[in-house]
């Protein structure tokens, strides 16, 4: 039975390489730029776009990572004496993950036994492993969603005025105003796995999770409803007052 396993010539003597088979070697991220500047005597300006995208290290995971920013610098000169400048810098974080935590999914890829298989031999149907889950549905959306859409914004509005009558005198100030805005959104649904029926040994699919009710396989609208809540919306807004002068 050792050989078996050693050779992996019998699909009943797995050894599975958790942390081999769940996450990848390398993951790949993608970022754009554009920037434009310019001007003349009487107006200076910058302008920079900016968008990234990384995937999640799971194979076959459905994290998705996104963020757009911008930025832009506006000086003119208004008249020979004074000068104004405008200054914004935003970002948009819209990010996707599965419902289940970082910390809950390394926890089965550490304790999972290699004994262990990730589909019933010859099949594509979920094993029950610890805890009756399986980590295929703990990377990808099976059980849910977890999105967070984080947007921020920061403004800087100055001015500089030469006294024309005081050789080297001049007022400046600046007005400051930033804005944040956070929106989260889980989605918890059931997610199954497939049992295998002791007397005819025949698999059925069943819910996955510690007390799930194997003897069962796809709940009612109704159940549903009741045993899991379809939707928990978290929203944060935070605004900072204009910064002093």
């Amino acid at each position: 039975e050792l050989e078996k396993y050693r050779n992996g010539s019998d699909p009943d003597y797995p050894n599975t390489d958790w942390y081999g088979f769940i996450t990848k070697k390398l993951t790949p991220q993608h970022r754009v730029n554009l920037s434009v500047s310019g001007g003349n005597e009487r107006l200076k300006y910058y302008l920079s776009l900016g968008e990234s995208h990384q995937s999640g290290h799971y194979k076959n995971g459905t994290t998705d990572v996104r963020l757009y920013n911008l930025r832009s610098n506006i000086d003119v000169q208004v008249t020979k004496y004074l000068q104004v400048g405008m200054n914004l810098a935003g970002k948009v974080d819209d990010n996707h993950y599965p419902y289940f935590s970082t910390n809950e999914t390394y926890s089965h890829i550490f304790l999972y036994l290699p004994s262990w298989q990730p589909y019933w031999p010859g099949t594509d149907k979920l094993m029950p492993n610890r805890g009756s889950e399986n980590i295929m549905n703990m990377v990808s959306d099976a059980g849910g969603t977890r999105d967070i859409k984080t947007t921020a914004l920061q403004s800087t509005v100055s001015f500089k005025l030469d006294i024309p009558w005081v050789k080297g005198l001049w007022l400046d100030g600046s007005a400051s105003y930033d804005a944040g805005y956070v929106f989260t959104k889980d989605f918890q649904t059931p997610d199954y796995v497939y049992y295998k029926d002791e007397k005819t040994g025949e698999l059925y699919k069943g819910r996955s999770g510690m007390g799930s009710d194997k003897g069962r396989s796809i709940p009612t609208e109704s159940e549903l409803g009741q045993i899991f809540p379809s939707v928990i919306i978290r929203q944060t807004s935070e605004n900072i007052l204009p910064r002093r002068l």
